[in-house]
């Protein structure tokens, strides 16, 4: 009985266990909650459709011909299906003779309950009770799968017990301290290690019905998915063994009871947009803002939008960004952070010990102590009040790096270049930051030069660290501000934040990243893989993988034609996360 339900564990993760294909509607995929309690700890459900697997070949010639390297023999998803069967001495036939006949479109896993899991015991993990539901479109079939399943030389009455019905069939052990079971209904495959989680009719409510799940699911950005997975952690928290904790531990974990009470659901779906976009949508519902208020950790749902035309002051070909706005609201929410924090470790702090709020204080007035020295001007006052628009940190390879011919070789640049852009929405203020920090810089003139450049219409401080025994290539570090953006970077980028034209905003792959990020933004995580490639030279001369394997490893950067991870928040506190990976066309 163990070694059936292990080959139908076996056989459900590997149908499911893949890259998503086309998508199903989320009521279709999510059909199978209904045989799961309503309190279910964690639920994913996957696409086993034929079209599904047809997907997952197509996808996979495609990365195969962007990567020919890469040879696979010929192999595909279906056949590695078939292959699984074809090596089992047990069973006669394949995956497409064996299963598919039976199988429908959807299977589900899910742990009703993790206490097991989180208890001292490790002897009793396997006790953790889990529910494998498969859709069935053939009854009968899915039942004679288990006479090919058991080995001729097995006393099949000695293994199984089986329990026939007009409306399922049953199989269970003799073995009474064996609780696994698998009930084959009309339309329906349960495979479980604890008998108790079948049907019955004293079950009156289910996964499919509770408010949490339901509210979870309503929160994803499309209507379609290919796999989906919900985290239920208030229960998780809830039946943790508390006993087993020391005493702080489980104070700390019952002062923080009111917060992840507060938290809904966890929801991701995987799914696949326009034939070559891979994305993962990541929803964190908060279903009590007013918790979070009463703990001194309010969540601020009221931020700035990215722009994406504010990618123009970036240069074109930049393969790595993050973009965000109102650095003063982060700013802001960071410390609040580091409050709310604190304010919960002064319950636990001893008698006569500093208090941590006095320590988060004392550590904030050095900094603005320090940035005032530094800029001559007031953190929070002057500089953070005109840090409400736009920002980016940008990151690119620098051409020196395509230039090396030999291991022993030091580019002829740095061999990086970055920039931090800052929207001026105050110009005076920005202008005022860069004066403050090109006086300050007078008192080390003795580790590095210090000098002025125009880039456009701007005047631009300009530090140099000179070629030494300890530094290869010279340094240059520019930092200046226009009426548009305060810029602290290499030259190039500051040449393009200073002067710009279309930039990042017009290259296609940036172009396409926006088609697949949230609505309205709060944060984006660009990356493209072409502005990778002056790492293979790189890789190859410093031995770090062989000169064979060159073309092979750039066309893998080729591959990430765009990607991104979007975020969100919602006017109730509902976060929202998107990665997107885009296949070139």
């Amino acid at each position: 009985m163990k070694r059936i339900v292990m080959l139908l564990l076996c056989t459900s993760l590997l149908v499911g266990l893949v890259v998503p294909a086309a998508a199903l509607p989320v009521s279709d995929l999510t059909a199978l909650a209904q045989y799961y309690p309503a309190k279910t700890v964690f639920f994913a459900s996957i696409r086993t459709d034929d079209a599904f697997i047809d997907s997952m070949d197509a996808l996979l010639a495609r990365i195969m011909e962007a990567v020919p390297e890469a040879d696979l023999g010929g192999q595909t998803f279906r056949g590695a299906l078939n292959d699984i069967f074809d090596d089992n001495p047990n069973l006669d036939g394949t995956f497409d003779e064996l299963v598919r006949s039976w199988l429908g479109d959807t299977a589900a896993f899910g742990a009703p309950s993790t206490t097991e899991l989180f208890d001292s015991e490790r002897s009793n993990d396997d006790e953790t009770p889990v529910l494998i539901a498969l859709e069935v479109t053939d009854r009968a079939a899915a039942a004679a799968f288990f006479d090919d399943i058991i080995p001729p030389d097995v006393d099949r009455e000695a293994e199984l017990i089986v329990e026939e019905t007009e409306t399922y069939t049953l199989l269970t052990s003799p073995d009474t301290d064996n609780p696994a079971a698998i009930y084959i209904g009309e339309d329906v495959m349960l495979i479980t290690n604890q008998r108790a989680l079948l049907p019955s009719s004293g079950m009156t409510n289910s996964l499919s019905t509770s408010d949490d799940f339901t509210n979870g699911l309503s929160r994803l950005p499309e209507s379609d998915y290919n796999a989906l997975a919900y985290i239920n952690l208030p229960e998780i928290m809830t039946h943790l063994p508390v006993a087993q904790l020391e005493p702080e531990e489980a104070a700390v974990l019952a002062s923080l009871s009111p917060l992840y009470q507060a938290v809904g659901g966890q929801v991701i779906g995987a799914t696949l947009l326009d034939d070559r976009s891979l994305a993962l949508d990541y929803v964190q519902p908060i279903t009590d803002l007013d918790a979070y208020e009463a703990f001194g950790a309010a969540v601020t749902t009221d931020y700035t939008p990215v722009s994406f035309d504010f990618a123009r002051y970036i240069p074109a070909g930049t393969p790595l960004v993050l973009q965000g706005a109102d650095l003063q609201t982060v700013y802001d929410n960071f410390i609040a952070s580091l409050t709310a924090a604190a304010s919960l470790q002064e319950n636990f702090t001893a008698e006569g010990a500093e208090s941590p709020i006095d320590q988060i204080e004392g550590g904030m007035r050095q900094i603005q102590f320090a940035i005032a020295g530094l800029t001559g001007l007031n953190l929070e006052e002057e500089i953070l009040s005109w840090m409400t628009g736009n920002y980016a940190l940008a990151f690119r390879l620098s051409p020196a790096l395509s230039d090396l011919s030999s291991s022993s070789d030091f580019p002829t640049s740095f061999p990086m270049d970055f920039s931090l852009l800052i929207e001026a929405t105050d110009p005076e203020g920005a202008q005022a930051l860069v004066d403050g920090l090109a006086q300050s810089l007078t008192y080390f003139d003795d580790e590095f030069e210090v000098s002025t450049d125009e880039i456009g219409s701007s005047t631009v401080q300009v530090i140099t660290v000179p070629t030494s025994s300890d530094v290869p290539f010279p340094i240059e570090i520019v930092f200046g501000a226009s009426e548009d953006v305060f810029v602290f970077g290499t030259p190039r980028m500051a040449e393009a934040a200073l002067n710009p034209g279309e930039g990042l905003a017009g290259e296609a792959s940036y172009v396409e990243m926006q088609s697949y990020t949230l609505e309205n933004p709060v944060n984006i995580y660009y990356l493209a893989g072409e502005g990778l490639t002056p790492l293979v030279n790189l890789l190859v001369l410093s031995n770090a993988v062989n000169a064979w394997d060159e073309d092979a490893i750039g066309n893998v950067f080729r591959l990430v034609s765009s990607s991104s991870i979007s975020w969100n928040i919602q006017a109730d506190g509902t976060s929202i996360y998107r990665m997107v990976l885009t296949l070139p066309e």
